[in-house]
């Protein structure tokens, strides 16, 4: 466990979002669905498509993060919100499609909506999403990922609302488990067999025993 108490703060606005891109840029880099979306680039493209992540979760107003300098981010979407292609627009996606090439912007699109599918048949009713998390890869196994995801987790269970989320990082399967999510469904990325693997994952909110 992280030896100091960690200070785990919501962003609301853009102060910290130069920071928070480099710390999802160097979290996804050798992501298994980045690195096959965007083959021999992803040290280009990652920076940007992180700089969508962090407009979303700005708009959205559900992003954490742990002390300053930033050890860990996460960004959730609340229960009876969705990332739209409205909101994709917005962060800037669609105008800079050059960046990603036209197969690059395709695969990535087409990724999305399929995970939105299965988002709404796993999950029906509502859920808080947890669309990206981030920790400073010096500091893992320091207990900092369970930290910057307990605010929500938390919410959650008093609410009673399940949390869901997707993975193509096979390494942090056990991490999600100790936290209470399980795995629902895994499927590659493409139809092509030698594709990484994206898990679709959820946690059942836990009873909370009043004291």
């Amino acid at each position: 466990m992280h030896k100091n108490k960690l200070e785990i703060k919501r962003v609301t606005d853009k102060k910290y979002e130069s920071r928070i891109d480099f710390l999802f840029a160097d979290a996804f880099i050798y992501d298994p669905a980045f690195i096959w979306l965007y083959p021999n680039e992803e040290k280009v493209k990652t920076p940007f498509l992180t700089e969508i992540f962090f407009d979303l979760g700005v708009a959205h107003k559900h992003m954490y993060i742990a002390d300053d300098p930033i050890k860990a981010c996460a960004i959730w979407v609340a229960p009876g919100e969705e990332i739209s292609i409205k909101d994709l627009y917005k962060a800037g996606f669609f105008g800079c499609l050059w960046k990603l090439g036209l197969k690059g912007a395709y695969n990535t699109l087409k990724i999305f909506l399929k995970n939105e599918k299965y988002k709404k048949q796993f999950v029906p009713d509502t859920c808080w999403y947890l669309f990206a998390v981030a920790v400073d890869e010096s500091l893992c196994g320091q207990g900092i990922g369970e930290e910057i995801l307990k605010p929500v987790l938390e919410q959650a269970d008093k609410e009673g609302v399940i949390c869901y989320a997707e993975t193509s990082n096979s390494k942090t399967l056990n991490f999600y488990k100790k936290i209470g999510f399980e795995v629902v469904l895994e499927e590659n990325i493409s139809n092509n067999p030698e594709s990484p693997p994206i898990f679709y994952i959820k946690r059942q909110p836990k009873t909370v025993v009043s004291k």
